[in-house]
């Protein structure tokens, strides 16, 4: 996603020349009321802003086509040079006193600023790919603004500091400049355009060609004048502050010269956030926002002039929220319009046409210096200007909102989706950028639309089941503004080819056409199956099929896995989700073939969301911490633990069986799933060693056979379940006892672990440090039904993907209880009754011995809500033995 170096040095060099322009604007402005008084401000800033105009009138257009005949890159170096003599001849000015002197400077400084505007838009096209052009656009207009503010902010404060000797201030524009034409060697070069045109001395002969070679494309000519519209309304702004807050807010000079200030602040985040919303083309529907904000914005400094005479402090402040929310309504209007103007010109003539449309701009620059010229002969204050201004625009805006309602309505709806979700976009790249396609992708929530458009910034059609479509009655407005092409299953067959042909045709309109194979929004997070005949939208024709996957929506309000729709609190506020596409596929692809992209591209998802360094330790720490308090485990024989306590017992625990297992990568297991054998497999994921469990339904034989295959020398167990099963101790090779153990866990070991519980990083609390989500995590044998016991490896991130899976076929409440009488080296009784309560942070009840059904009852019976992990014979041996009749 990062742009170019080339243009990050051009991005840098235009930043250091339109800091140096303001910076010795704003002193020129100080130096001449300082030498004239302050009852001319106003008349010094609009004949400031006259002769800073003048030059752009008259060079835009030739250098415009200079920008075409030679190389960008080298006329944006010789102005550079030219810069920093102009910058030389602005210390002679300040020295002489010289008030004719400091106009021929700003002359000369907007005719090399005025040669290398046309050069600084024209190459970003050369610089960027097609699809970055908006967000370099928006780079180049945040920094622009925020070396507006930087300089409104410097250049009053230099003021202060050297006046009446304005040389030093000078001296710093020469370093600027001096920076300036250093980065600017750093650009790529970039090839002249041979177009074989020639400068008029009479340039509006030039800018008539220029205009002319484009006035066929309506569209572009309107972003023109839209462009230059927006120079005339922030041309007066920046000139008009200082007489705006010196003669309706009763400020300094000074203190006005920092009211813009907040408006280039402004601007500077409006740019940002529209370069955020367009991404990858560019977003129309940022133009009516953009511009209903500056008329309502524009309107409202035109009256807050009366509410600073009542309470100027209170005031004071609206005006500086004000001006920040005009310059946030500029940026978002001129980002889209520049972006546009670049993206649509023929690249022969793409330098002469942006050289016009600067030049027009520049036209209402002077008309904005007239027009507060005008308004001080005639006495008119600025504020009153403020307001016509407002009023117009504010008509201008609904105009363009009526021509372009789709696009703002689409606009704000991708805001939103924005603001409620973080979207992680993968493959985005195979999704073009202009033509038609048919993107095919899963269903899992009513929010699936806005995702897809909020990736896009392009128009969508989307393909909506008909019984929605005609059912929403309320709705019909939104799906006809959306251009919905409504469909179903049911449809005869004259309906379903309309349907076909009413799709082709948005894709022969240079639009992408997206449909939900599976028909429905998904019941249980799962793919359903798709439905017949969607393929024949793009059959027969050029236009690739995109696959897409939809992650992280299943568990949102606007999914089914709360049952209903909105049948839980939404949580997290901003939830993340993924849009992944695929490489395009050809328009003959079968649905089966379609499907297994798409099921690849779950994958791919699944696979990037593993986190290196995720393990079931840092897992089990984390949880205990957040859940210190709550119940974790409690076994048949009497023992309760509460999360905060199996943390600290198996950090005791840990603590003695390092030394033992030192040097050994895997600690043998063999309880049953009580309390104990819950502590013994956490403090093994705490010492970062694979946990096997050992299997006591087998023979004799192959529990020896484990023990081997596994290379166990280190093997938990208790001499109580030993003589439970009537085992002798020698008979397990390497056997540690848990009751031992304990013993020997003495006050100072208890203290010791609490500190390491509560203090100690989890990282480093887990032995985690080198650990990766790919280490085995435990080994489990087969019953050894068909021969030897095989055993299976299985990481962290296996378990830990199984409880995701888990979790998306039911939803577990926080009050659920789990009843567990599947062993511990059973794969659902480790995973589902260990580690899925442990991420949850649930309770959970073991049962070592399935039979005793009573028992059972007995602790299911404790919580209003009860999950039973258990095989089906003993459930059905349970049902006929069980006196209660009220267990869940």
């Amino acid at each position: 996603n990062r742009t170019s170096p080339s243009f990050r040095w051009h991005n840098a060099t235009q930043f250091l020349g339109a800091l140096n322009d303001n910076i010795f604007r704003w002193l020129m402005v100080f130096f001449l009321i300082g030498l004239l008084g302050d009852e001319h401000a106003q008349r010094i800033t609009s004949l400031t802003g006259l002769v800073f105009v003048i030059p752009f009138l008259l060079f835009t257009a030739p250098a415009g086509v200079l920008a075409d005949r030679f190389s960008k890159r080298t006329i944006i170096v010789l102005v550079k040079w030219a810069e920093l003599t102009v910058m030389l001849l602005a210390l002679a000015a300040f020295y002489f006193n010289s008030r004719y002197g400091i106009y021929g400077v700003l002359f000369l400084m907007c005719t090399q600023s005025a040669f290398f505007g046309p050069c600084k838009y024209g190459i970003i096209p050369e610089l960027v790919e097609r699809e970055k052009v908006s967000r370099a656009n928006s780079y180049l207009e945040g920094l622009t603004y925020l070396s507006i503010v930087i300089g409104t902010a410097a250049a009053p404060f230099l003021a202060s500091m050297v006046r009446p000797d304005f040389v030093l201030a000078a001296l710093v524009c020469v370093v600027i400049a001096v920076v300036g034409l250093w980065t600017s060697i750093h650009i790529q070069r970039t090839a002249p355009r041979v177009t074989g045109e020639t400068m008029s001395l009479f340039f509006v002969k030039d800018i008539h060609r220029a205009l002319q070679a484009v006035w066929h494309d309506r569209q572009l000519i309107l972003a023109i004048f839209a462009a230059a519209y927006f120079l005339l309304v922030a041309g007066f702004a920046q000139i008009g502050m200082i007489p705006y807050g010196m003669n309706d807010l009763g400020l300094t000079d000074t203190q006005s010269g920092y009211l813009f200030l907040f408006a280039a602040i402004g601007i500077g985040l409006g740019s940002y956030l529209a370069g955020r919303i367009s991404r990858r083309t560019v977003e129309i529907g940022l133009i009516p926002i953009g511009a209903l904000g500056m008329a309502l914005m524009a309107t409202g400094l035109g009256v807050t002039r009366h509410i600073v005479a009542v309470a100027p402090l209170a005031g004071l402040g609206l005006v500086v929220v004000m001006v920040g929310l005009f310059g946030v309504s500029c940026g978002l209007f001129i980002v889209p319009i520049n972006s546009f103007i670049q993206l649509r010109c023929p690249d022969a003539v793409r330098g002469r046409v942006i050289g016009a449309s600067k030049w027009i701009g520049w036209v209402g620059v002077a008309l904005a210096g007239a027009i507060l010229y005008i308004c001080d002969l005639l006495n008119v204050s600025v504020s009153t200007v403020f307001w016509v201004m407002g009023l117009i625009t504010l008509a201008l805006a609904g105009i363009t909102i009526i021509r372009l309602p789709d696009f703002m309505f689409r606009t704000m709806l991708v805001m939103l989706t924005q603001a409620l979700y973080r979207i992680r976009m993968v493959g985005v790249e195979h999704v073009p950028t202009e033509g038609g396609a048919l993107i095919v992708s899963n269903h899992v929530s009513w929010v699936d639309p806005f995702i897809l458009l909020a990736t896009q910034q392009r128009r969508i059609r989307f393909m909506i089941d008909r019984t929605i479509y005609e059912q929403l009655w309320w709705a019909n407005w939104l799906f006809r503004l959306g251009r919905l092409i409504p469909v179903s299953a049911k449809d005869s067959p004259k309906k379903m080819v309309a349907a076909i042909r009413q799709a082709r045709q948005a894709m022969d309109e240079g639009d992408l056409v997206c449909i939900f194979a599976e028909g429905a929004i998904t019941r249980n997070g799962m793919m359903g199956r798709f439905r017949a005949g969607f393929e024949k939208v793009a059959r027969g024709t050029a236009y690739p099929i995109i696959p897409a996957y939809l992650g992280g929506l299943w568990g949102s309000i606007l999914s089914y896995y709360h049952g209903r729709l909105l049948g839980a609190f939404p949580w997290p506020p901003r939830r993340k989700v993924a849009a992944c596409f695929g490489p395009p596929m050809e328009s003959t692809a079968s649905s089966p073939a379609i499907r297994r992209a798409i099921e690849q591209l779950s994958v791919d998802y699944f696979m990037d969301k593993k986190e290196p360094s995720r393990t079931l330790g840092r897992m089990f720490v984390r949880s205990a911490r957040r859940h210190w308090l709550r119940a974790f485990a409690s076994d048949t024989t009497g023992k309760r633990v509460s999360y905060g306590k199996a943390l600290i017992g198996a950090t005791a625990l840990a603590h003695k069986l390092e030394p033992m297992t030192d040097g050994q990568g895997r600690i043998g297991i063999f309880l049953p799933p009580t309390v104990g054998g819950a502590l013994a497999n956490l403090a093994a994921a705490m010492l970062n060693k694979t946990a096997v469990n050992l299997s006591y339904a087998v023979s004799k034989e192959d529990r020896a056979y484990m023990i081997e295959h596994a290379e166990l020398m280190t093997i938990l167990t208790s001499r109580a379940f030993l003589d439970k099963l009537q085992m002798a101790p020698e008979t397990l090779p390497g056997a540690v006892f848990l009751e031992d153990l304990a013993a020997g866990i003495s006050g100072a070991d208890k203290r010791r672990a609490l500190f390491k519980a509560l203090f100690c990083p989890a990282a480093a609390l887990t032995r985690s440090r080198q650990a990766h989500t790919d280490d085995t995590a435990a080994i489990l044998f087969s019953s050894g039904s068909s021969g030897r016991p095989k055993g299976v490896e299985l990481t962290h991130s296996n378990i830990l993907s199984n409880l995701e899976m888990v979790l998306m076929g039911f939803r577990v409440y926080r009050s659920d209880r789990i009843c567990a009488v599947l062993p511990l080296f059973h794969s659902f009784g480790l995973t589902c009754t260990l580690w899925l309560p442990i991420k949850m942070g649930i309770a959970v009840s073991y049962v070592p011995n399935p039979l005793d059904g009573t028992l059972v009852g007995r602790m299911a019976g404790q919580d209003s809500c009860t999950l039973l992990f258990a095989t089906p014979t003993f459930l059905l041996n349970y049902m006929r033995r069980c006196k209660r009749q009220d267990f869940k």
